[in-house]
């Protein structure tokens, strides 16, 4: 009994310490935006950084909208380093640091259900132009294989928002929006703590489902499975459930992913 619980402890250590130092990146990478967003022109752009907001189901946070005549920019900012690589449609992307290979969340499908639940806040103006971004770091090098060309680094970000010159509407239009936004923001101290605890939830109920070959995603089997880039672990009801993870480690007999989502 004694040694299962320390295997237990460690483990919520190692988590804890996990899900920290992902918060931490995510931190200084959505200020160094911020910075670059602060210097677009105040008649043109309103910008609104780390946004919670209530979906259907569940809680979102969104790290910078910006409002402005020319649409609505939902930017997901990512403080990753070293190669990144993915697809359109993987479920994750894979970061590689002179040949360590860490897993992360696709930030396209993040970046989606950010975009859905925008689109429910702004649901009384009709049809908008909503325009997705993903923005790494500069210490990053992108390798990914996808169709948008709002992957980018956040050297880019202003030159790549500045090409977007069609006016769709007035500002007055834009300072609604703003009032519609705020009042929709749920951003408390209590809310923070309730997402924060959902995604731990999530993660350790991800986990045991894992560790049990169970998907999910769909409670599918999970099979091993060989591919182009190795090993990995995959849902028996595919092509219906696409999931397909790697793993970086495995910890007392359990699955545990390289990146918290």
């Amino acid at each position: 009994m004694f040694f299962i619980l320390l295997e237990l402890l460690v483990f919520a250590g190692l988590l804890a310490l996990l899900i920290h130092q992902v918060r931490l990146k995510g931190y200084l990478g959505e200020k160094a935006v911020k910075k670059i967003l602060a210097t677009l022109p105040k008649d043109q752009y309103l910008v609104y950084n780390n946004i919670l907001l209530q979906t259907d189901y569940r809680t979102t946070q969104i790290d910078h909208i910006v409002l402005s005549v020319f649409g609505v920019f939902v930017i997901e900012t990512k403080n990753y380093q070293g190669w990144i690589f993915g697809n359109e449609r993987d479920e994750y992307w894979t970061q590689n640091i002179y040949g360590k290979k860490t897993q992360f969340k696709n930030p396209i499908l993040q970046n989606y259900g950010h975009v859905k639940a925008i689109e429910r806040v702004f649901s009384d103006f009709g049809e908008l132009k909503i325009i997705p971004i993903v923005a790494f770091s500069g210490r990053s090098e992108l390798k990914v294989n996808v169709n948008s060309q709002n992957v980018i680094t956040f050297s880019q970000l202003k030159s790549r928002i500045g090409l977007y010159t069609l006016k769709m509407m007035n500002f007055e239009t834009v300072m609604k929006m703003a009032e519609v936004l705020v009042h929709a923001n749920i951003d408390s101290k209590e809310n923070r703590i309730e997402h924060n605890r959902k995604i731990k939830s999530n993660l350790k109920n991800n986990n045991i489902k894992i560790a049990n070959n169970v998907c999910p995603r769909c409670g599918g089997n999970l099979v091993n499975r060989n591919g182009k880039y190795g090993r990995f672990i995959g849902c028996s009801n595919y092509p219906k459930c696409a999931l397909q993870r790697k793993f970086k480690m495995r910890l007392f007999g359990n699955f545990i992913p390289a990146n918290a989502p």
